[in-house]
């Protein structure tokens, strides 16, 4: 399928090119999507995106100062949110644009149990908050509202998700093989070696899900765990970064495994007088 117009952003006709990065293109109808839409509908989704991704460059940031983001920003978030409206087509009814807040809702509650990191979530979180901004600026649209609360890092400086989905994958099972023996330093806490023990391959796997640092490894309680929904809720309390309450999913798998741990705790001496998980 040809669209017959300019695919990037600063190849279309009247764009400031100097306002782009060397190297860099923002692409307007990608790829992946290509492939779903109509010529009639690739058409329209193509009028439809360019002032979005437009808007975000000028002045996306700070509309009242017309001030925009960075083409690298840009970029990121034009393939985050093509990504988006490519789910929303495949798994809401078909083709629509613009996609609305159930669509969004539906969307982040996929993306909050999938096998990646806080911060990626979060930045998915981030994209669909500048869409929202723009619907509300182009036809004012109510601004999205989400329950889920991931920290995405933020800056240049922010944590980054170092291990690829590889070494992730290789950690998980490495987890699954770990025993639960509990070396707490007296006789009267020691514990026989159990290989079927859920300790450590359920504290891998939510650190995993929920990209927990140390410090919340160290304060987690069980009162965090809910299992049976799929979630982690830790208070502002026991947060690193200490900003405010936080939700976050967590695998199928890792729940199970959360759920056979708090099971198995009950019958540990050890947790008699504590929540600590």
């Amino acid at each position: 399928m040809n669209l017959e117009k300019p695919n990037t952003l600063e190849r279309c006709p009247g764009f400031d090119s100097d306002m782009m990065e060397p190297n860099r293109t923002i692409t307007i109808v990608r790829k992946n999507q290509r492939g779903f839409l109509s010529d009639k509908a690739a058409v329209d989704y193509y009028e439809y995106r360019k002032p979005f991704l437009t808007y975000l460059l000028r002045m996306g940031k700070d509309p009242e100062k017309a001030k925009g983001y960075s083409p690298y920003t840009v970029c990121q978030t034009g393939h985050r949110t093509a990504r988006f409206d490519l789910w929303v087509w495949e798994n809401r009814g078909g083709y629509k644009a613009p996609p609305n807040q159930d669509d969004a809702r539906a969307y982040m509650g996929e993306v909050a149990f999938r096998d990646v990191t806080e911060s990626t979530k979060g930045k998915i979180l981030g994209v669909l908050g500048r869409y929202s901004k723009w619907l509300q600026h182009k036809y004012n649209r109510d601004e999205w509202e989400f329950s889920w609360n991931f920290q995405s890092g933020g800056g240049n400086n922010g944590p980054r998700d170092f291990l690829t989905k590889p070494e992730r994958r290789k950690i998980r099972q490495a987890a699954l093989g770990k025993d639960g023996t509990p070396n707490y330093g007296t006789d009267s806490d020691l514990l026989e070696a159990d290989p079927d023990s859920w300790k450590f391959t359920s504290l891998i796997w939510a650190s995993l899900d929920a990209g927990l640092r140390p410090v919340e490894v160290g304060n987690a309680r069980v009162g965090w765990c809910e299992p049976e929904n799929g979630l982690l809720r830790i208070p502002r309390e026991d947060s690193a970064k200490n900003e405010g309450n936080w939700t976050v999913g967590i695998t199928d798998r890792t729940a199970t495994a959360l759920e056979r741990w708090i099971e198995e705790r009950e019958n540990h001496q050890r947790y008699a007088d504590t929540d600590k998980l």
